[in-house]
């Protein structure tokens, strides 16, 4: 007889700026929002902008007790149970998941199971997750097609993001056969990025400035996408800070996040030379990167001071922060 075929072993990286991945917070800050239908089972749980009411009435007793059975759950597990769309193109393909956490609030085991009847459609054991946010896990039951989605459940979980199916150019697992191996797949990914990146943004931004009128919609798409790469350098020295890359490996990404902010600082120049256009778009991005630095900000002073400001307040007040600043600058630019 043949030796038997072993499954693959799946590493992914958690994006954070933290030191840690602040796993027991996440899961006790969704424990408290989320219905409890149990002991140890909470159904809708709120992730992204995900109702947890609409979200609970998607899946019947009947299916999450069908999908338990193939979760196969110790006495002191938790589960948390909601349910998510996993295709781009069909928005209305929605999947049961269940989530195993331990008493240490750790996931464990995922299962992603059709919504109608439980039956999975893909099982997996989790076999550890760093405090630097490295995902390692196994398939036991289901495709290698759908380590990206258990992927997503994990990530989701203790990263909070509002869920996109596709994500311009999202981190995916990597089957390998050992953590370092893991490392350096999701590092590549990271490169990847760099070449794309400058190769896509350039050529697309320098395209909208050879046009005769840049419109504000313009503006935002060019100020978006240079807002989107600088995160994503940010996220990838992050990375490699807490995984003790390079140093030689560490300069492509910081040079890669300067020349974004000098092709930034280009883009800023030549609109200010077009006119009105160039205040709006400013505060746009202004706006924006101010929003991505104060969610990070947010989520740190939330898990670690137990902060009681919703995001949605903080918003409100870094938009009005924000618009403040804005008429204060366009209101001297005018008096010049």
């Amino acid at each position: 007889m043949g030796d038997a075929v072993v499954a693959p072993v799946w590493y992914g990286w958690i994006p954070m700026l933290t030191s840690r991945l602040l796993m027991k917070e996440a899961v006790e800050d969704i424990k408290r929002q989320a219905k409890k239908a149990g002991d140890r089972e909470f159904l809708g749980v709120p992730l992204g902008d995900q109702s947890p009411q609409s979200e609970t009435s998607l899946a019947s007793p009947a299916a999450i007790q069908e999908a338990k059975k193939s979760l196969e759950l110790d006495p002191e597990d938790s589960v948390l149970y909601y349910t998510r769309p996993f295709s781009d193109k069909d928005q209305k393909l929605i999947r049961l998941v269940g989530v195993v956490l331990s008493a240490l609030g750790v996931a464990r085991k995922v299962g992603i199971f059709r919504l109608d009847d439980g039956q999975p459609i893909v099982v997996a054991e989790v076999l550890g997750i760093t405090e630097t946010g490295l995902v390692q896990f196994q398939l036991s039951r289901g495709s290698a097609t759908t380590a990206r989605d258990v992927f997503g459940v994990v990530r989701d979980l203790y990263h909070e993001h509002v869920y996109t199916p596709t994500g311009d150019f999202a981190l995916l697992p990597v089957a390998a056969r050992n953590q370092a191996e893991g490392i350096a797949g999701v590092w590549s990914q990271y490169e990847g990025k760099v070449i794309l990146y400058h190769k896509w943004i350039r050529q697309d931004i320098e395209e909208k400035l050879r046009k005769s009128r840049v419109t504000v919609r313009t503006a935002w798409d060019m100020f978006r996408l240079l807002s989107s790469a600088q995160g994503e350098m940010v996220y990838g020295l992050s990375f490699g800070h807490l995984h003790d890359m390079d140093e030689g490996k560490m300069r492509a990404l910081e040079r890669s996040l300067r020349s974004f902010q000098v092709l930034e600082s280009e883009v800023r120049g030549a609109l200010q030379e077009r006119g009105h256009a160039a205040n709006v778009s400013l505060f746009v991005l202004t706006a924006v990167m101010t929003l991505l630095v104060s969610y990070q900000v947010f989520q740190a002073a939330r898990f670690t001071f137990g902060c009681a400001l919703s995001f949605s307040t903080m918003i409100t007040v870094v938009v009005l922060a924000a618009t403040l600043g804005w008429c204060w600058w366009t209101t001297r630019e005018r008096k010049q």
